[in-house]
Order: C-alpha cells, then sequence, then structure tokens
C-alpha cells in the first residue's frame, strides 16, 4: 500500500516531468503503431489484390485492320469472345470529330499543316478533337464505369441518332436533354456535318475540383457516346473509325492460353494484343512503396526510439537520485523503490498508449491515403498506363484499405511493453547500484 501511495504521489509531484515524458513516449509510440499498420495493412491488400485481380486482354486496331471495315472486324471479335477463357467482352469504337459551333473543355491541338518537305517551316492550325465512343448499351455502361464516370440524368439506353455528352461539355455550351448538336467527323473532305440528340448527360464520380488534369477523367470530359446502330448509317466509321475489344478473362492463368487462341486467328496480323499485366505490376509496385516506406519508418523509429529511451531513463534517474538517497536512509528497500517507479512509470506509458491508440485509428487511414497519392506522383506513367489498356476499375488503387484485429493490438501492447522494459530495467539496475555515501560524497559542496 505505502508503494502504490508513493508512486501515485510522485505522479502528482512530478507532473511536468511526467508530462514531458509522456509526451516522448506518445510520439515514438504514435509513430511505431503507424508504421506497423500501414505495413501490416499494405501487405494484405497487396496480396489480397493479386488474388482478385482480374486480367484484361485488349486488341487495339490498327490502320491495316481499319481497312477490312467495320462488319469483319466485329464478327472476328464476337468470335474470340467466344472462348471459354472469357469471362466479359466490351467493344468500344472511336472516331475524331470536331463539334460545328460547341466549344470543347479540352485544350485545341495544333496540327502542323504545309509541305511535305520537313526542313521547311509549317503552318500550324489548332483543331478542338472530340472522341465519338460508340458501342451496345452494356459496353457504354461499363465504360464509364470503369473510366470512374456516372450518369447524371437521362439514359444510357441510346436509340438511333441519340447521345450522350459530359456534364462538363453540357454546362459550357448551356445544353440539356433533348437539345441538337452537330458535328464533323476529322477527314471528312465533304464537311457534311451530322446532327444527334441529347439523351444522357453523365459526369465524373470525382468532384472537380479534386481531379488532376493529367488523368483519364479529364481526357474524357469531351467525349460523346452513341450507339451501334447510329454509327452503322455513318459512312465515314469505315475510313476514319476504329473498334477495340477487351476481353476480361475468369483467371489470371488464362492469360497465355488464351493470346495462343487469339494469335491463331488473323486478328492477330492487323491489330496489337496487349494486357492489363502492367496495370498490375504498377499498383502492387505502388502499394508495395507504402510497405516500403512503411517499414523503414518503423526501424528507424524503433531504432531511434531506443535510444531515446535509454537516454530518458538515465536522465530520470540522474533527476532523482536525491529523493532516492532519501528514501533509502529513510528505511525504503530496492524492491520497495523498483515496483514504486514502475508503477509510476506503467501509468505514465498507459496514458500515453492509450492516447496513441485513440489518435492512430482515426488519422492512420488519412496518412494511408496520403502515402498511395505521393507513391502514385512516383509513378506518374501510371494513370497513363492503366487507361491504355481497358481495365477494370478495381484495379485503379485509390486508397489503402487499413485493416486492424487481434494480432495488431497485441502489437501495439507489446511496443508499449518495449518502452516500459527499456526503461523499467534501466532504472531497476541504477538503484539496484545506487550507494547513499558514494553519491552523497560525489556531490559538490554547493549543492
Amino acid at each position: 500500500m505505502l508503494v502504490l501511495k508513493h508512486a501515485f504521489l510522485n505522479l502528482k509531484r512530478h507532473r511536468w516531468q511526467h508530462l514531458l515524458l509522456g509526451s516522448l513516449l506518445f510520439l515514438l509510440i504514435f509513430t511505431t503503431m503507424t508504421a506497423y499498420t500501414l505495413f501490416t495493412s499494405a501487405g494484405r491488400f497487396a496480396k489480397q489484390y493479386e488474388r482478385q485481380f482480374k486480367s484484361v486482354v485488349t486488341i487495339l486496331q490498327s490502320d491495316l485492320s481499319i481497312a477490312q471495315g467495320e462488319t469483319q472486324a466485329k464478327e472476328q471479335y464476337l468470335k474470340i469472345g467466344e472462348s471459354d477463357f472469357v469471362d466479359e467482352m466490351k467493344i468500344i469504337g472511336n472516331i475524331s470529330i470536331v463539334f460545328d459551333q460547341l466549344k470543347t473543355v479540352q485544350q485545341p491541338i495544333n496540327i502542323g499543316r504545309g509541305t511535305m518537305d520537313s526542313s521547311l517551316e509549317t503552318d500550324e492550325m489548332q483543331l478542338e478533337l472530340t472522341i465519338l465512343r460508340f458501342g451496345t448499351t452494356a459496353d457504354i455502361a461499363k465504360e464509364l464505369f470503369e473510366s470512374n464516370q456516372e450518369l447524371k440524368t437521362g439514359t444510357t439506353n441510346l436509340k438511333l441518332n441519340e447521345c450522350l455528352i459530359s456534364d462538363d461539355l453540357a454546362k459550357l455550351n448551356q445544353l440539356s436533354i433533348g437539345d441538337t448538336i452537330e458535328f464533323t467527323v476529322v477527314g471528312n473532305d465533304q464537311k457534311a456535318p451530322k446532327k444527334l440528340t441529347i439523351a444522357g448527360i453523365y459526369q465524373s464520380k470525382t468532384p472537380v475540383e479534386k481531379r488532376n488534369d493529367d488523368n483519364w477523367s479529364a481526357f474524357q470530359s469531351d467525349d460523346v457516346f452513341i450507339n451501334s446502330d447510329t454509327v452503322s448509317t455513318m459512312e465515314d466509321f469505315k475510313k476514319f473509325g476504329s473498334m477495340n475489344v477487351s476481353y476480361k478473362l475468369k483467371s489470371q492463368k488464362d492469360t497465355s492460353n488464351f493470346i495462343k487462341e487469339i494469335e491463331q486467328t488473323n486478328v492477330s496480323k492487323q491489330h496489337y494484343i496487349m494486357t492489363n499485366e502492367t496495370n498490375k505490376k504498377t499498383a502492387i509496385s505502388i502499394i508495395n512503396g507504402v510497405k516500403t516506406f512503411s517499414s523503414v519508418l518503423f526501424l528507424g523509429s524503433l531504432i531511434f526510439g531506443v535510444f531515446i529511451l535509454i537516454f530518458v531513463a538515465l536522465d530520470r534517474f540522474k533527476r532523482s537520485q536525491v529523493e532516492i538517497c532519501i528514501l533509502k536512509s529513510s528505511g525504503i528497500t530496492n524492491k520497495q523503490l523498483v515496483y514504486s517507479r514502475l508503477i509510476e512509470l506503467l501509468g505514465v506509458i498507459s496514458i500515453s498508449f492509450i492516447f496513441a491508440l485513440f489518435v492512430v485509428l482515426h488519422t492512420v487511414q488519412p496518412i494511408a491515403d496520403w502515402q498511395i497519392t505521393s507513391q502514385k506522383r512516383l509513378y506518374d506513367v501510371f494513370e497513363q498506363v492503366a487507361f491504355t489498356v481497358t481495365s477494370d476499375a478495381s484495379e485503379v488503387v485509390h486508397s489503402l484499405p487499413i485493416s486492424l484485429d487481434g494480432l495488431s493490438f497485441i502489437s501495439f501492447v507489446a511496443i508499449a511493453g518495449l518502452c516500459l522494459l527499456i526503461i523499467g530495467s534501466i532504472d531497476s539496475y541504477k538503484i539496484f547500484k545506487f550507494k547513499s555515501i558514494a553519491f552523497l560524497l560525489e556531490r559538490n559542496i554547493d549543492e
């Protein structure tokens, strides 16, 4: 009882010293707990991500394949899509167009014009190019979802000569459902304008103020969607359009076998075959980047923390030598002193641990998302690669899910226990080695 009473009295008597000690312990425990949580969460997420990753094989049309015409190419795509390896198929066509009267969200593109002699200077003309995309209702819905877009108003079930435009384009030109837009296909010398009726408006799921102008959401802010029936009436598509098809496979293991099937057809000779394997490697690299950062932070804070704790323990003992000398002279045994100081230290560490745990639970997720963003900036090619090949929206890592379990809590307690062990061990050793007579003889007369 005497030991416990003395410990609580000391907590109150030396509250400023304990406040400083608690602050140091809080920073150390918070840093190591945060780093450990990031490390374990990144490891779990990387394994889960790799297991659930959906392999996508994309066939891009070349100039030679465009010359074959839409019908023959589409028949080849559909036949390949009947493979046992394929889970889903998506066909999206592309045509470059120019609006006759509308303003575009994107910056104009400079197009050189002049003589064929590259040594001569050429004039430049500016074209406000827009991509006209087409597909079935299901394919359009997939394209919007995989591009982080959503329907704002209207419908994606487009009829003949109906279209779907972006909210940015609609606001810029004050357009709404039922309005008509005119455009001309790029490359058409006849300049024959075509008309479409707006049936739906889509928007980005990402708020405008948070968008990055270099990412896909900004690139797609002018895109116009039409259905396959509408494009079949356009003779210009056979000359200037192209179709890209993507196949989502049932298993990652099927990728090589499926590509071999494609190579046995005429498609492989006239098209480019690409996979999203680079997407997976890049995403895993971003996650591993967080894992590497957190491991370095954990080991660094642990090693640095050990030295800090040793210094704190020695300084703590030095400041209390007079008190220890008086208590020993009063008949207090070494064991009683050790127990009292351990209870005192346990109280400070417990408060620091609870406060650190509370802060970690509320801040580790924002820290993890910030780390993902920082790592993605290091891999600035990620956004370009991720959408050069058609990919599933779930492939793009925007956030690192934080997962805490019983083992994590045990590890947190172990970190706090390590702090108690280091300071307590040094404190106990110094108390048992402390000699009151030697301490008094070494003190200066002025003291």
